[in-house]
Parts: structure tokens; sequence; C-alpha cells
């Protein structure tokens, strides 16, 4: 008779096949149906485009999701075309990349599909490329998935479900259909924390897995140049944990291979092109070093970097705004400028650690998202930067915790490092000498991904430059889960009477990672939840007079009584901002085939100052209104309407960043009875843990085009989209002081006034 096998034997055997076909499920549906998801381009596609034979098949390519592309077949005969296509090596060397790996993979993979599905040749589907990562990350957690097993199933099996929710989730996977080397960056690290967990674990063949884990190491650190040096870092330290754990005939393989892989890395690193250096050193500067200055910082630090005074009137711009090109053609910048290195820069923030604290909190705000917010994950046939949501309930989640705080990041990196100790160093010396090692490599990581992105340039794109830190983060959470997993398989025997008294070391020692783990939780419910209860408790707060956060109804629009929160006071001039919207609408109806985001002339305020504040309120209630001067920002379309101001306005999606620079923005002065929130206002409120309601339109254009505005959106950060959508309106209007007649100005009981 066979022996009945039973349910969990099952699952041990086969959960790492369902889980991974799953997860290559998931991934499938996400980014190959419904249209497709991917991520668009905002200007690093060229490099990539370059040195692989690829064109543009569209004129406008901005903003939304490309799939299709065109080869470039150069040659004279069919073999020649074919070989320069996959092996020509022309222009490599302004991005020596080994993303160029995988490239080639999918042009070889479109040649072969155009073949037998009779498309014409040139035509390159990106969804290739897509396919190849898919493959890749669904082997990996194949791998993943077969490298652990936690002793009781219940506790397995959510572990690596959630493993699936955070690595499968489409902030992650729609870099796949894209041409940015991020996928090959997060292969790599994904590849070396499996391959580090087999070989520290001793499952497969001990050869097999070091081999990978190198190649993960090669492909973590080539794959976007500024990791090559912490991709050495991975495979010297891990390699070294080898040779302490590995018998003596394997550390000579287990020293060689890290030697040699170090090798390579700082081979490319030294190869890595001049053009490069140019924009992140200035954005290292002028837009990180002198971003948000005074002008007593400005010449002090100018001095420290050995720079001539004159150079302080290019602070707070970016490589690709307009004053940035005026400094390339300044005599004394190129006398000057070049002299200065990203070791220079380190150097200085060494020099001044409390300021590099200050600049390093801005890096830690802009480590919360997974997704870009800048990157439309549709095509055209959908609004500009739209999101699919198909899969992002990981993007999401993440947005609503405090990941990109000190102490959430503090304490999963505390947590973490603990936890992998725990697993690594009982048994001797050498074992604890090795788990010194891998914390080295996992703390040289975090460190180096989290510090050298605003070193090496400044402030430009934190958030996609922050995405390595991201994932690292990530999987240190993933680890966390799993490690709470086991404590829970362990939890009946901690808690159980021992058979013989336990000295109160003994105990402390049995209830420290129970304690711990109640602990981590209720600290991130606590920062997420006062917050939020901070806001509520003020919205439903009693006033005694009209005051700042005191809440007004006055008029009423469409039936709807309108409530507004006084945001602030000055010259006994009240500034309110709608608590709701009051209509969904288009910041501009005309202009250009995306709107126009010139506020003078928009259709919104058109509507605003006419038919909608002559019917939501009575005369007498526009008699309480005055009209209000307010410097309005404007475009780089607009710049010539300037009265004020001498910078392009770069953008910021995290709210307490997001309006610095304001005041040297080009700007004009209009007067409106009703007008939208500009930046500031919105940025000062989120500040203060004021900012409520619902997602809406700014009166802040979008700097560096003349079609889209600024918005606040659902999750409090703020994004901008084209001036033809429609979206929430909440207007501003300013009202004289009145007198309460009624109400006590809470959310729920808002004042009434007379005139």
């Amino acid at each position: 008779m066979c022996k009945a096998v039973s349910w969990e034997e099952r699952y041990r055997r086969h959960n790492p096949w369902v889980l991974a076909l799953l997860a290559l499920a998931v991934i499938s549906l996400t980014l190959f149906s419904g249209g497709g998801v991917g991520l668009s381009d905002n200007g690093d596609y060229g490099r990539v485009m370059t040195t692989n034979s690829l064109a543009w098949a569209v004129d406008d390519p901005r903003f939304v999701y490309q799939d299709t592309f065109r080869m470039v077949f150069q040659g004279d005969s069919p073999l020649e075309k074919l070989t320069n296509l996959l092996f020509g090596l022309d222009g490599i060397g302004t991005y020596p990349s080994i993303h160029l790996v995988f490239m080639r993979l999918s042009l070889l993979g479109n040649l072969a599909l155009n073949f037998l599905t009779g498309q014409e040749l040139a035509v390159y589907h990106v969804q290739v490329l897509g396919a190849i990562y898919t493959l890749c990350w669904a082997g990996l957690l194949f791998l993943l998935f077969r490298s652990f097993q936690l002793k009781r199933w219940w506790a397995d099996l959510p572990v690596k479900l959630f493993t699936l929710f955070v690595l499968c989730d489409e902030g992650y996977t729609a870099y796949f259909n894209s041409l940015y080397s991020e996928p090959v960056q997060m292969v790599g690290l994904l590849a070396m924390a499996v391959f580090a967990l087999r070989c520290l674990t001793g499952r497969g063949r001990w050869w097999l897995n070091g081999l990978w884990f190198l190649a993960g190491c090669l492909f973590y650190g080539w794959g976007k140049l500024a990791n090559l040096p912490v991709g050495a870092l991975c495979a010297l330290c891990l390699g070294g944990a080898l040779a302490l754990l590995w018998p003596r005939k394997r550390r000579k393989w287990a020293l060689g291979g890290a030697a040699l892989c170090a090798v390579i890395l700082a081979a490319v690193y030294f190869a890595v092109p001049s053009w490069m250096d140019e924009a992140t050193n200035y954005n290292a500067v002028f837009y990180g070093v002198l971003k948000d200055t005074t002008p007593q910082q400005e010449a002090a630090f100018l001095e420290d970097l050995g720079l001539p005074q004159e150079l302080a009137q290019y602070a707070d711009s970016n490589y690709y705004t307009a004053l940035a090109g005026q400094a390339r053609e300044d005599p004394v910048y190129q006398q000057s400028f070049p002299q200065v290195g990203k070791v220079d820069v380190l150097l200085f923030y060494l020099r001044h650690p409390l300021y590099f604290l200050q600049k390093l909190d801005v890096s830690m705000a802009h480590s919360g998202w997974v997704r870009p917010f800048y990157l439309s994950n549709l095509d055209d046939s959908h609004p500009r930067l739209s999101f699919a949501g198909r899969f992002g309930g990981w993007s999401w989640l993440r947005g609503q915790l405090p990941v990109n705080t000190w102490a959430f990041t503090l304490l999963a990196v505390g947590a973490g490092c603990l936890c992998l100790w725990r697993l690594l160093a009982p048994g001797g010396k050498k074992r604890k000498a090795a788990a010194a090692l891998v914390l080295l490599s996992l703390l040289g990581s975090l460190g180096y991904q989290f510090v050298i992105p605003l070193v090496t340039n400044g402030e430009g794109d934190l958030a996609k430059h922050m995405f390595a830190f991201v994932q690292l983060i990530d999987l240190l959470l993933l680890l966390l889960a799993a490690c709470f997993g086991r404590l829970l398989c362990q939890l009946p025997q901690r808690l159980a009477r021992p058979s013989r008294p336990l000295s109160k070391k003994a105990w402390i020692k049995r209830l420290a990672a129970p304690v711990a783990a109640a602990v981590l939780l209720v600290s991130l419910g606590l920062s997420w939840g006062l917050p939020v209860a901070a806001r509520e408790l003020r919205a439903h707060a009693s006033h005694t007079q009209l005051e700042e956060d005191a809440y007004v109804q006055l008029g009423t629009y469409q039936g709807k009584p309108l409530v507004w929160q006084v945001v602030s006071e000055s010259g006994g001039v009240y500034t309110l901002l709608a608590a709701d919207t009051v209509a969904d609408l288009p910041f501009e109806t005309s202009g250009s085939a995306y709107g126009d985001n010139l506020w003078e002339t928009s259709s919104l305020r058109q509507w605003l100052g006419g038919e909608f504040l002559r019917q939501a309120f009575a005369p007498e209630e526009q008699a309480l209104l005055v009209k209000q001067d307010h410097r309005v920002l404007l475009s780089i379309d607009d710049i010539g309407k300037a009265n004020s101001g001498h910078n392009d306005f770069f953008a910021f999606h995290i709210p307490a960043y997001s309006d610095r620079g304001a005041a040297d923005a080009w700007a004009h002065t209009l007067t409106d009875t009703v007008s939208l929130p500009d930046i500031t206002l919105l940025a000062e409120l989120s500040r203060e843990n004021r900012l409520t309601g619902p997602a809406c339109w700014m009166e802040t254009p979008y700097y560096n085009n003349g079609c889209m505005v600024r918005m606040l959106w659902t999750d409090g950060s703020f994004l901008m989209r084209d001036a033809k959508d429609t979206y929430g309106v909440r207007p501003v209007i300013y009202l004289e002081a009145a007198q309460p007649i009624s109400g006590s100005g809470s959310i729920g009981d808002p004042f009434t006034l007379t005139p």
C-alpha cells in the first residue's frame, strides 16, 4: 500500500513551484493584459537607444508609456545588419552598462517574434524585454521559496504571499516594460540576496551558488554605474564570509572569485564616461550643496569648495533648467567648476555634518515611493502620467506607512541586523566573523544607497535615485516578516512553563524577540496613527472666534452648503480654503492638445471669478469677500510675463519640500476674489499637519512646459497633470474680519457669519 502523503508534506514539495507560477501570472497580467503597463521616458532612454540601434516610432513620446520602437539596421548584407544589431559596439562608451546584455537579448527576441508572426522585422516591442525580466524575476522567486521553509505551513505561506505582494508590485514590475536600467539593478540585488542565502545555508551546489552570487554582484553594480563600488563591496564581504565558513579547499575559489568580480567592477568604474560627471557634478553643487541656502551660506560653501563667489548666482538651479544653460556659457564657470568632483562634495559634507544631516532629511523623505511619480504607466489613450493600479497594493500601502522617516528606517535596519546576527552568528568565532562581514555588506549597501544619490547628484530626481535604497529596505522588511513567522512557530515553546525555574537572564532572552516585535508594531502604528488623530482632533475642535483652523459655512453651490477652512490671517484678511471640492473641471479648455497652464487666462479662473462667484454667494455674502493680490508662478513658456523671480521652479512631489525655491521662481502678480490654492499654501499646511480634504488643482504650473499644472493628489503628494484633464476644484477666498453668529467653528458645526 502507498503511504498517504500529508497536506503539509505536499505543501513543502510544491509551494515553490506554485508560488513562482503565481508570481509569473500576476506579473504577466500586470504587464501584458489590457493594453499593457510600463513606464514612460523622462529623457534617459536616449543613451540606451543610441547604443542599441533603436529609434522612436512616434514623434512626441513624452509623459506616456510607449511600447513600440524601431530597430535601425546598419550594413549592406543581411548578415552584416544582424551582426551590427546584436554585437555592434558603436557608442557603447557613452553608457557602458551591463543592461546592454538584456537589451541585445530583447533585440534577438523581437527579430524572432517578427519572423514567426510575419510582422515587419524592424518593429521592436518592449514587452519582449519585459518578458525576459519577468522570467528572471519569477525564477529568482522560485529559488528564494526553495531556500527557506518555516516549520509550520500556516506561518510559511503568509510570509511567502507577502513576499509576492511586495516584489510583484506594479511599482517594481512596471520597470520591466521600459528601457531604464533599474530592472538590471533589481534582478542583481534579488539574485545577491537569494544566492547569498543559499551559500550560507548550504542549499544546492556550492560552486553554482557562488557563481550566481558573483553574477548578481556584477549585475547590481554594473547595471547602474553609480552602484559599482557597492557591488564590489558586497562581492568582497560575502567572499570573505564564505572563505571563513567553507572548507579549506573551497576558500581560494571564494576569495579569488570575489577579487575577480571587484577588479571587473573597478575597471568599469574607471571607464565611466566624463559626460555623466558634468551633469551630476553640477547638480551635486548647485542643486545640492547650494540648494535652499542663505547668501551667507552660499559664500561660505563656495569658498569651502574652492569656487569663486560669482557662481552664487546659479544656486538652486538644476542642470536641465535655463539658468544652468547660462552657467555653461559663463567663462568663470568654465574655468573653475571642472576642478570640483564628487570626492570634493563628499568631503565638504563630512566637514559640515549638521548640514549634511539636514540634506539627508530630504533623501529620507524621498524614500517612500516604489513607483516614480513623474512616469506614466499607460499609453496615450489615457491622460498623461496615468497610473495603472493593477497590482499596486504595496505601492499604496508603502505610501500610507511612515517608511520615509528616520524612526522607521532605524527600527527596520536595527531589527534586520539583529535578526541576521541571531541567525548567522551562533557557532564559534568564525561564524561570528562571517556574520559581521554579511552585516558589513548590508549596512554598507544601505549607507551607500542612502547617501550617494545626494552626494553625486544633489536633490534632482531623488525619488528615482533612491530606488535601490527602497528595494533594500523592502528586502529587510521581508526578512523581518520571515523572522516574525519563525517566532510565531516557536512562540508556544517560548511561552510554555519550563520544567525547572529559569533565571532572570533566561526569561529576558526568551521574551526578547516577542517584546521587540510588539514594540516595533506599536511604534509603527503610533507613527502612522498619531498625525491622523491630530488632524481629526484639530478639525473637530471648537473655537470662540474666527482664527486659523476654524471652519466657516459661507455660500451654497448646486444646493450644497460650502464649508471653508481658515488657513491663514494677515492684516485682518483671512484666507479660506474649501474643505471639499465644489466641482470637477479642467484647468483650461482651450490652447494646445493638452491645455495651457497659465492661470491668468485659464478657463477655470474665469469660471471661479464669474459663474461660481455669482451663483455660490448672495450679494450680502459677496460683501464679505475682498480682492487680494497674490503671486502666481510661471512655467518656462510664460517667463516673459514675469515681474519677479529669476529661476525655474523644479518639481518636488514631497509636500514638505515642494515649495523651496518658489520665492526666486519666475512669477507675476494677479488680483482675484476667488482663486486656487498655490503650492506654497498647501506645502505650509502639509508641514504643519493641517492639510485635509480631497485631491484638487493648484494654480501653480509645472515649470518646464506650458501645459501641465501642479495638483494635490489623493495620497497627499504634489503631482502634475495636463491642464485639459478633469480634477477637483477647491477654491480659495479672502474674507475680511466678520463676527460669527452661530456654530462652534468645527468641521461638523462651522461658524456662520454676519456682515
